[in-house]
């Protein structure tokens, strides 16, 4: 049986080499953050933003005790704490897909509400091309109003919004009154 030999000169540079390699591997590593982290496109109101997988426009958020949609229907929701409504407008980009959409509040995440059923734009399938305008509700408790300056409203497509492009603003909580009741839009397709 014929056995090769190593060299032992050869062994240490060899395990120096690997050695070193593996720390450079570790040294350029990026952060969690950014290994798991979104494509934030931050916009202002009335600002069209574009993703990867998504287009939107945040027109307008607003507060309310109580909203109402406005249609035949007439859905009223009632909440112990506090709406947070935007109005938005959004169309996919590269297949079809559903809007979600989340609010950050400091440490608290809050998804869009689907109590609108079918009329909300949280419901709707998304065609790239097509958009559809309607309303996005959160239901926030009151406390945490009180509490809280500014919130980050964040528009996806995916059910976790760290794991694509998102459409993002910054809203002033503190500077927008509560209204008792805010009436509504139901989705719709929009003219392309």
């Amino acid at each position: 049986m014929n056995r090769a030999r190593v060299n032992p000169l050869w062994a240490w540079p060899v395990a120096l080499a690997i050695l070193v390699g593996a720390g450079v591997v570790v040294a350029v590593k990026p952060p969690e953050q950014m290994v798991q982290g979104p494509f934030f496109v931050n916009v202002g109101l009335d600002e069209k933003g574009t993703g990867r997988n998504i287009e939107a426009t945040i027109h307008s958020v607003a507060l309310a005790d109580t909203v109402e949609l406005d249609d035949i229907d007439a859905w009223k929701g009632e909440t112990e704490g506090v709406w947070v409504v935007a109005d938005v407008t959004a169309a996919s980009r590269v297949g079809r897909g559903s809007v979600r959409s989340f609010l950050l509040i400091g440490e608290y995440e809050f998804r869009g509400s689907e109590r609108m059923d079918v009329d909300g734009l949280e419901t709707w399938t998304l065609t790239p091309g097509i958009p559809a305008h309607g309303p996005i509700l959160f239901e926030i408790p009151r406390e945490l109003l009180e509490e809280a300056t500014s919130a980050r409203l964040v528009i996806g497509t995916n059910s976790d919004w760290r794991l694509d492009s998102v459409i993002s603003t910054t809203v002033d909580l503190a500077s927008l009154p509560v209204e008792d009741e805010l009436l509504v839009p139901y989705t719709f397709w929009e003219a392309p």
